[in-house]
C-alpha cells in the first residue's frame, strides 16, 4: 500500500511538471553589483577658492554625535592640532586631490592688464593700417594728377600736329571751293558774250574744267569746229583765260602748226615742260598741223595714262560742210581723211579716239561779236 501511495504521489508530480510553465533561473548576481556604488561628490570651480581644508565625513560626525561622551573633543589634553593633523591625513583628502585633478579647468576671465595690453596693441596696429591707407590714397592721387596732365599736355601736342597735318588739306579745300565758284561766275560771262550758241555746251565746258579741279590726275579735252575763225578763236580764248584762272596758272599756251612742226618726239619734249607749268593749251587749226607731229596727241590726250596730268587742251578745226549729223561722227571722218594713209591704221583709230576723248563742241555764227574781249 506505501508502495502504491508513492507511485500515486510521483504521477501526481510528474502531472503537475507537465502542465506547470518553466520559468528560468534568475542569474547569479556580478561581484561589481554587490559592492555598493561609491558616491563621487561634485564639486564647482567656484569653490576652488574657498578654503582647502576638507570636511568631516559623515560617518564621523555621526560617530562623534553618539560617542559624544567619549569623543576627544571632551576629553581633556585636546587640541584642534591634532584633530587637524588627524583630518589631514584621512583617506577623504586623498579622494578630494583626485576629483581635482579629474575635473578640468574652464578657462577664466583674463587679467585687467592683458586687456589693458591687448587694447594697446589694436589701437597700435589701427594706427598703422590707418597710416598706411593715407599714404596709398596720397600715391594714388598724385598719379591720377600726373595723368591728368600727362594727358593735357600730349592733347595739346596732338592738336598742334592735327593743326599742322590739317591745314594744308583745308586751305587745298577752301581753294579748291573757291576755284568752282569763280569758274561758274566766269562761264557765265562768256555765254552772256556768245548767246546764239547752243545751251548745252556751256554745261560741258563747266563739267569738264571742274573735273579737272577736282582730280588733277586725267587731262579734260575740248575739240571746237567751225566754217570760220572767228568767233571759234574767241571763244577758244575765253575758255582758255577761265582754264587759267581756274587751275591758278598765270599764262596759257598757245600752239600753231609751224610750232609743233614735223617730228612728234621733238614736239613732245618740248612742250613737256612748258605743259607742266602753264598747264592750258590752246592749238590752232588742227587739220593743218603735220601729220607726224599729230602723233604727240596720241601720249597728250591719254586719259589714263597722259603726259601731263593736270592739264587741258582746247582743240581748234576749221572745216566746211558739216549738216545735221552727230558731231562725233563728223570730226571723225574728217580726221580719217587728213591722216590716213599718212598714219599705220592701228596707230590712227588710237589717235582719233583719244583727240575726240571730251566735248566735241560746234561754234555757231555771233553776229553780235564783232571784236574779241582777249586778244588771241
Amino acid at each position: 500500500m506505501v508502495v502504491e501511495m508513492r507511485r500515486t504521489f510521483l504521477g501526481n508530480l510528474r502531472r503537475e511538471r507537465e502542465f506547470t510553465p518553466r520559468t528560468p533561473a534568475p542569474r547569479p548576481p556580478l561581484s561589481r553589483m554587490l559592492s555598493p556604488p561609491k558616491s563621487i561628490p561634485f564639486k564647482s570651480p567656484t569653490s576652488r577658492s574657498r578654503s582647502r581644508t576638507p570636511t568631516v565625513p559623515e560617518s564621523e560626525n555621526s560617530t562623534s554625535g553618539s560617542d559624544s561622551e567619549g569623543s576627544p573633543e571632551t576629553a581633556p589634553g585636546y587640541s584642534s592640532r591634532s584633530r587637524s593633523s588627524v583630518v589631514s591625513g584621512s583617506p577623504r583628502q586623498s579622494s578630494t586631490s583626485e576629483i581635482h585633478r579629474r575635473t578640468p579647468r574652464t578657462p577664466g576671465p583674463q587679467a585687467p592688464r592683458d586687456r589693458f595690453d591687448t587694447s594697446k596693441t589694436s589701437t597700435r596696429n589701427s594706427g598703422k593700417q590707418f597710416q598706411h591707407n593715407y599714404l596709398c590714397w596720397g600715391c594714388v592721387v598724385i598719379l591720377g594728377i600726373f595723368l591728368v596732365i600727362w594727358g593735357a599736355l600730349n592733347s595739346d601736342a596732338m592738336d598742334v600736329s592735327f593743326g599742322e597735318t590739317q591745314e594744308p588739306e583745308l586751305n587745298e579745300k577752301k581753294m579748291m571751293f573757291e576755284a568752282l565758284e569763280n569758274l561758274g561766275k566766269n562761264i557765265d560771262d562768256i555765254r552772256a558774250r556768245f548767246r546764239e550758241q547752243y545751251p548745252s555746251i556751256w554745261r560741258d565746258l563747266e563739267a569738264g574744267i571742274a573735273e579737272v579741279i577736282r582730280n588733277p590726275r586725267r587731262p579734260t579735252i575740248f575739240l571746237l569746229f567751225s566754217s570760220e575763225d572767228n568767233p571759234m578763236f574767241c571763244l577758244a580764248k575765253m575758255i582758255g583765260n577761265a582754264s587759267k584762272t581756274a587751275l591758278r596758272s598765270e599764262e596759257d599756251l598757245l600752239l600753231s602748226p609751224e610750232d609743233l612742226g614735223n617730228d612728234y618726239g621733238m614736239a613732245l619734249e618740248k612742250l613737256k615742260g612748258k605743259i607742266q607749268r602753264q598747264k592750258v593749251v590752246i592749238v590752232e587749226h588742227l587739220l593743218d598741223i603735220h601729220p607726224e607731229a599729230m602723233k604727240a596727241f596720241h601720249n597728250l590726250c591719254d586719259r589714263e595714262n597722259p603726259l601731263v596730268k593736270e592739264a587741258i587742251y582746247i582743240l581748234t578745226m576749221k572745216i566746211d560742210g558739216y549738216t545735221n549729223e552727230k558731231l562725233i561722227e563728223f570730226v571723225e571722218k574728217q580726221l580719217t581723211l587728213k591722216l590716213q594713209g599718212k598714219i599705220d591704221e592701228e596707230k590712227l583709230q588710237a589717235l582719233i579716239t583719244r583727240m575726240t576723248d571730251g566735248a566735241i563742241i560746234h561754234v555757231q555764227p555771233e553776229p553780235g561779236v564783232k571784236s574779241c574781249p582777249l586778244r588771241y
